[in-house]
């Protein structure tokens, strides 16, 4: 899990994948709402993997805070 707060306007951060231990699947989480948003189902477990945070003003709550969510598929 990572967590972007609102103060995060723009652009992308890294994760390092080989910490996880097998495939896994990543999605946004609008803390605001509790709906999640498929990024993709199935990233390998190699490199490190860019992700960038939807629009701010996609939240809903005038905050636009959002949570990286990482497991298994």
């Amino acid at each position: 899990v990572a967590y972007v707060p609102p103060a995060w306007s723009s652009g992308t951060f890294q994760i390092d994948a080989t910490a996880m231990r097998a495939s896994y699947r990543a999605r946004w989480l609008n803390p605001f709402s509790g709906v999640y948003a498929d990024i993709n189902p199935s990233l390998p477990n190699t490199g490190k993997q860019t992700f960038t945070p939807p629009p701010a003003s996609a939240n809903g709550s005038g905050f636009g805070d959002w949570t990286l969510v990482l497991d298994a598929p």
